[in-house]
């Protein structure tokens, strides 16, 4: 089938969608960074990141072995600071050229081990395992990314992780100068900062993430556009970002409104919505593919039942 015939071959089909305007900056799917992160917390961020250099300058614990320990929980977060940062700028990571390195290095490192009846031990483990599972999430939300570009999120939010579970005075001991505590109160905040910015991301995302709920529209579909009934009101010239569910496959794509209905006049209520168009103005070729078998194997069952 030629590219003319693939854009004009239309079929109606039944398909639970996703449709949002397009952002001002051209980005699809993607909430501003501005309605996630605070700037007071970013501060604090920033400032405990600097009292963290510092404490690692300690002569003391640097020859004892204290640092390196410490600075290993410290590349564990930095590799999950910056999948949780990528997904917020709505970048993909795993098209970044170091990270398959950045997650080989990660094996490297090894969980706390230790006896005796020290609650520090319990505390870093555990500690050790949420930064874990944290990482493990984000780059299972990177991996199985639509086209790179969209992001869904599937596990529940998540509850901050707390030093008091293992040892109630910590924070107190740390404000008193002791250098263990000092370090692993700047980690473990460090660490609840990263976690509050996925949960934010959950729950902005839940709506798209959520793909079981999507409302299954009747769309006139064609590898190059596709209209339907839409109670939304589009303009000639607008975009919007679509994503399809078929057979168990997305397609994602971006779209123009091109027609818009305009024969209804005064005050007549339009119960089903307006017929609307739209034409691909960016989807990949493996979609557009994926839309013609999808197409044809629509038209060939209901040949069959003719």
């Amino acid at each position: 089938m030629h590219k003319e015939q693939r854009e004009f071959f239309r079929f109606d089909v039944s398909l639970p969608v996703y449709f949002e305007p397009m952002g001002s900056s051209g980005a699809c799917l993607q909430v501003d960074k501005t309605q996630l992160i605070e700037p007071r917390e970013a501060e604090r961020l920033d400032a405990a990141n600097s009292q963290l250099e510092s404490l690692f300058e300690d002569e003391v614990h640097l020859q004892n072995g204290g640092v390196q320990l410490f600075d290993e929980f410290n590349q564990k977060l930095a590799f999950m600071a910056w999948l949780v940062e990528s997904i917020v700028e709505g970048k993909n990571p795993t098209a970044h050229p170091e990270f398959q390195q950045k997650k080989h290095e990660q094996a490297q490192y090894k969980r706390p081990e230790g006896k005796g009846s020290s609650k520090m031990i319990p505390l870093l483990q555990a500690f050790y395992l949420s930064i874990d599972n944290a990482i493990l999430e984000c780059v299972e939300v990177v991996d199985k990314s639509i086209s790179g570009q969209v992001f869904m999120f599937h596990m529940p939010i998540g509850s901050l992780f707390s030093s008091q579970d293992y040892i109630a005075n910590l924070e107190v001991i740390a404000k008193q100068g002791n250098w263990l505590a000092s370090v692993i109160e700047k980690l473990i905040f460090k660490f609840n900062y990263y976690e509050t910015l996925l949960n934010k991301l959950k729950r902005a995302y839940q709506n798209l993430s959520e793909y079981e709920k999507w409302p299954v529209e009747r769309i006139n579909l064609a590898a190059g556009g596709f209209s339907l009934m839409m109670k939304e009101d589009y303009q000639v010239g607008e975009t919007l970002c679509a994503l399809f569910l078929m057979d168990e496959q997305f397609v994602f794509s971006q779209a123009e409104c091109v027609f818009v209905e305009n024969n209804r006049t005064g005050n007549t209520p339009v119960r089903d919505g307006k017929r609307t168009a739209f034409k691909f103005t960016c989807i990949a070729a493996e979609d557009e593919a994926h839309i013609v078998r999808y197409l044809m194997s629509k038209e060939l069952e209901l040949r069959s039942l003719e």
